[in-house]
């Protein structure tokens, strides 16, 4: 941080342990004073604010906002949210929003978000933390200078589902293409029969076609061509060859 430069004020919505995984990472920087947390559930934000040292506790989001009045939001709740969430935090004055993955779980709601964000002057970020694993800044790298040849074929693959986990695919992808701008996508889903013996949203595979309150497939592929021609292979799921 500069010589004299005031930290700027952070808040959490959602103290479950993504949330507390990332105030606790904004805790250990300079830059960042986090001064409150909020979740429904008032045992986790008193939870959060013993564990976050000078963080206070709230349940109501909008008066969270009001009273502390926070530089940073970061949306740490479950997917279905991540829309509303972000638009509140950007219309309150925040100065720039965190939101976990996956953005949202519509194309509609994330171009809300990003038209609310724009009105707003409030930057966002999406939290796809992978980028900076050391293996892939290695990686991305390496392709840069050019040290592996020209690059034709990425492909990549995870279990679970895209909203879930595909989305560290996609930006991945994204990453070690060097942000190309991607020019066609051709993609399928799959959804094997509900599992009547599991529970909806429960574990992997996802049989029950629910997770984390949404709909979600069972698996998933797409072939990604970039403007520059380099060309992408996708998969999700327990079925993925």
């Amino acid at each position: 941080m500069i010589e004299g430069q005031t930290p700027l004020r952070a808040a959490v919505i959602g103290c479950g342990g993504m949330g507390l995984a990332h105030a606790r990472s904004l805790a250990a920087l300079a830059d960042f004073t986090v001064v409150a947390g909020c979740d429904l559930q008032e045992e986790l934000a008193q939870r959060f604010a013993e564990q976050i040292a000078g963080a206070r506790p709230y349940t109501d989001l909008d008066r969270m906002l009001a009273e502390q009045r926070p530089d940073v939001v970061v949306v740490a709740t479950n997917n279905v949210t991540h829309a509303p969430l972000t638009i509140r935090a950007a219309e309150a004055g925040a100065r720039g929003v965190i939101c976990e993955k996956p953005m949202a779980t519509c194309l509609a709601d994330g171009r809300a978000m990003v038209e609310a964000c724009r009105r707003a002057n409030t930057a966002l970020i999406v939290h796809h933390q992978r980028r900076m694993l050391p293996e892939f800044v290695t990686l991305r790298r390496l392709i840069a200078e050019g040290a592996l040849g020209e690059v034709r074929l990425i492909r990549a693959g995870c279990a679970g589902d895209v909203l879930s986990d595909g989305t560290h695919l996609v930006d991945t992808l994204r990453h070690l293409a060097g942000d190309a701008e991607v020019r066609r996508v051709f993609g399928q889903i799959h959804r094997l029969p509900p599992d009547p013996a599991e529970e909806p949203g429960q574990g992997f595979p996802v049989s029950g076609g629910w997770r984390y309150g949404h709909p979600v497939e069972s698996g998933a592929m797409a072939v990604v061509e970039c403007a520059d021609g380099l060309r992408a292979e996708l998969f999700t799921g327990t079925l993925q060859p």
